[in-house]
């Protein structure tokens, strides 16, 4: 056993070493005389003859000594394990050591960051840059902080600090086309990126930012095909999928959309924004359940979403027809925010024959007068819905709530108060939209023209277990009730109105070669569809219904495609169909609907291709349904229907009001109700102001 009292412990260094020090202290060799006496005084952490260096080097303490670049690089492993209190701790110890180092300030700084100590992190990446103007680390996350923060004028001025010092640094060049794509240049943006991608093409970083820009410029094909290349490379991050998802719900390829939010959420179970998304998107195919169940997932996570997620709750009961429960969160939502545009839209939606709806003696109903009126403010006076929201830019929430102002006065019979509130809404939506109706002319007459004197190739065979029933005609025409009655058919799944034709005709370029595609290309858009739709029947019924009105573009192509399909068109008087189009605000804007003379030129149009069609394909091949003759003699008529789509008949879809199936067009209300003839020439009421309507729809006008 050894004697612990004949240990000597050394306090002080020998006087040689000492000697040394006095040399360089006189010769001002700070950063030799720094580094030996920080060596020492770790050696002899009790020493008192070190201090007279140590304090030398405090009144010199302008110049900046940086530790040995292990020291730095150690830290990098600590960050990419998140230990923050261990980075903590050596900091401290290092900083001691190295007071007036930059990069240990910086690191300092990056600690802060990580733990939301903004402040605290600024002041720090300040201090580093004033130490070491040239310290690129610094530069960048201030610059970085400034782009968080949307001070895009300091974030650009401290960005190109950055480029002066390396052009071609990756960092830098990222940053730039960053702070260009929140400024909305995006063109500049895509530049640089594309630059950056030219010596570094597998950096799936910078793919993804492309990918978002392009998405921001509404180039949502490209962005998927950007977003691809990125999953190629590395397909384990989750905000690609997350990106290419938000990207195909943009061109309502809803089903592919679905799939990356799984695979999403397979990477990051807890990804808020992508189970909000994906409830949304299942909303779209009718799995109402799948909504729920998402978007409960999202409030058991963050409970204090749940306000923030009652509209989406409110809006899937709404579709689900409980109207009493949507009705009660409607009336939450408002109780907390006024000016809620979308609860006061939904709730003049829901009929007189449940509870809580919206009469005009409410005081929801007066807030909406208040707020047309502008006696009611929002604390942003400036404040507007956006495009996102509305499908439309800057039209105030006074000016859109012209339309549950409107209905609202109707249903009580108060027609000539009501008729203004509908004019200014209208108005309002159509002078912010950029459309005219001769592009719709020349794009549907293309289409006629394309299958003149047509033969071209068919498809014989139908590859999947699917038959779908197209329902096509004008909006408002009756198309959701034909849908209700068929879908109460227990062979027969109602997939509402879809958009799938239109991604897959268009993927492969149909608008500019119509009735000219070749036989490979008419089989990918049919596989394509198909694969899709039935996707959507998960009851794996016979027949599968798409109520998409417009449709009736592409009915050259359907009979090309699907030879074993069923077309309906659905027929309502002219100006009944036509104002009631003007009196509804729809989910999604059919442009020409707010101006009364562009919806009879767009009826009229549709009427010259039905005529067209209806000579081309032969009398049987379209069914047409009058929506008068269901109203008049409901039974015959949908025997006629059922049998015009080899069903059997089956009393269920006589009481088609008990079909619990969702509906989300504007028609969710009356589609749950018994046959009734209340919306039967309801234009009358106004007959004086509508005159252009009814004079366009009589002389057949097409500009």
């Amino acid at each position: 056993m050894s004697d612990v009292s004949s240990i000597t412990i050394f306090l002080e260094p020998d006087d040689q070493l000492l000697r040394e020090l006095d040399a360089l202290m006189k010769l001002d060799d700070i950063l030799v005389l720094k580094e030996k006496s920080l060596f020492l005084k770790s050696l002899f952490p009790k020493s008192v003859k070190l201090n007279k260096y140590l304090n030398f080097l405090k009144i010199n303490n302008n110049i900046t000594i940086e530790p040995p670049e292990e020291v730095i690089q150690k830290y990098n492993m600590f960050f990419i394990n998140k230990d923050y209190n261990l980075i903590q701790r050596k900091l401290d110890i290092d900083i001691a050591l190295y007071p007036n180092s930059s990069k240990l300030l910086t690191l300092l700084g990056s600690l802060y960051y990580h733990l939301g100590k903004f402040n605290l992190a600024f002041n720090n990446f300040q201090s580093a840059i004033i130490l070491d103007p040239r310290n690129l680390d610094a530069l960048h996350n201030l610059t970085n902080i400034y782009i968080n923060n949307g001070d895009l004028e300091n974030a650009l001025n401290f960005n190109r600090k950055c480029l002066d010092l390396d052009p071609h640094n990756i960092m830098s060049n990222f940053n730039h086309a960053l702070i260009l794509k929140n400024m909305g240049s995006y063109d500049s943006s895509i530049k640089i990126l594309q630059n950056i991608l030219i010596s570094d093409s597998k950096n799936y970083h910078i793919l993804n930012m492309l990918g978002i820009v392009f998405y921001l410029q509404k180039n949502y094909l490209k962005s998927i095909n950007i977003f691809e290349k990125s999953l190629n490379i590395n397909s384990d991050i989750f905000d690609t999928y997350f990106n290419i998802a938000n990207s195909y719900l943009a061109i309502n390829n809803i089903t592919a959309a679905i799939d990356n939010f799984k695979s999403c959420l397979k990477i990051f179970p807890e990804h808020l924004s992508s189970l909000i998304n994906i409830s949304s998107a299942l909303q779209g195919i009718g799995d109402y359940d799948g909504a729920l169940d998402h978007l409960n997932k999202a409030v058991v996570i963050k409970p204090s979403l749940q306000s923030s997620l009652n509209l989406n709750f409110a809006n899937i009961y709404r579709d689900l027809g409980k109207f009493n429960k949507a009705s009660e969160l409607y009336n939450l939502i408002l109780a907390d925010n006024k000016f809620n545009f979308h609860s006061y839209l939904s709730l003049s939606d829901i009929s007189t024959s449940h509870s809580n709806y919206l009469t005009t003696d409410s005081n929801t109903f007066i807030n909406m007068i208040d707020i047309f009126n502008n006696k009611l403010k929002p604390p942003n006076h400036d404040f507007v819905f956006s495009k996102d929201n509305l499908k439309s830019d800057n039209i105030l929430i006074s000016e859109h709530l012209g339309f549950p102002i409107y209905k609202s006065y109707s249903r009580e019979g108060k027609h000539n108060k009501a008729f203004k509130y509908l004019v200014a809404a209208n108005k309002a939506v159509r002078s912010n939209l950029n459309y005219d109706i001769r592009n719709t002319k020349n794009s549907f007459f293309n289409v006629l023209n394309g299958y003149k004197d047509f033969n071209g190739p068919k498809i014989k065979d139908n590859k999947f277990k699917t038959r779908p029933i197209f329902i096509i005609g004008m909006p408002r025409s009756g198309s959701t009730l034909v849908e209700q009655i068929l879908s109460s058919h227990s062979n027969v799944f109602g997939a509402g109105e879809l958009y799938q034709l239109s991604y897959s005709a268009e993927a492969y370029n149909f608008s500019n070669n119509p009735g000219n595609l070749s036989l490979d290309e008419l089989d990918s858009i049919s596989s394509d569809y198909l694969r899709s739709i039935d996707k959507m029947n998960y009851n794996d019924k016979n027949f599968i219904t798409d109520k998409m009105p417009s449709n009736f573009y592409y009915t050259g192509l359907i009979d090309q495609i699907f030879p074993d399909s069923i077309i309906i068109n659905t027929l309502r008087d002219p100006l009944d169909t036509c104002f009631s189009i003007f009196e509804t605000h729809f989910s999604s804007v059919p442009p020409y609907s707010y101006d009364l003379e562009e919806i009879a030129i767009y009826y009229n149009i549709y009427k010259k291709c039905l005529d067209y069609w209806n000579d081309v394909l032969g009398p049987n091949r379209i069914y047409n349904v009058v929506y008068e003759d269901l109203i008049s003699n409901t039974s015959t008529e949908i025997n006629k229907l059922l049998q015009a789509c080899d069903l059997e008949f089956e009393e269920s879809c006589l009481k088609f009001y008990e079909n619990d199936r969702p509906i989300r067009t504007a028609s969710v209300s009356q589609a749950r109700n018994k046959i009734y003839n209340s919306s039967l020439k309801k234009w009358k009421f106004h007959e004086n102001e509508i005159q252009s309507l009814i004079e366009n729809l009589d002389s057949g006008f097409i500009p």
